[in-house]
């Protein structure tokens, strides 16, 4: 028998995976959005007082993708990683046991 990448051995092995990430990161992320909010107030405030020059300006093209970035990654691994892991057990189950 042929195996597809939806096994339900393979998908253990992911779910293993994404469990082991959530149980490293977890601790850590209020810490990660604390430290971003703190960042994101800072970064307002030196744009509102240093404006009028024209550098400043200019880096808000660097400054906001890479906050943008940084707030979907913290996104994902606070809201969407348990959902995949919730996603993932499903599959499983409906899978059916592992030969």
């Amino acid at each position: 028998m042929e195996q597809t990448p939806s096994t339900s051995t393979d998908l253990q092995h992911r779910l293993l995976r994404l469990q082991c990430l959530q149980q490293e990161m977890r601790p850590r992320l209020r810490g990660r959005w604390i430290r971003a909010i703190v960042r994101w107030a800072l970064t307002v405030a030196l744009y509102i007082a240093f404006w009028e020059y024209h550098w400043v300006r200019v880096s808000l093209y660097f400054v906001l993708p890479l906050a943008l970035i940084n707030s979907l990654f913290l996104a994902s691994l606070t809201w969407l990683l348990p959902r995949a892991i919730t996603r993932l057990e499903r599959q499983i189950q409906a899978a059916g046991p592992a030969d």
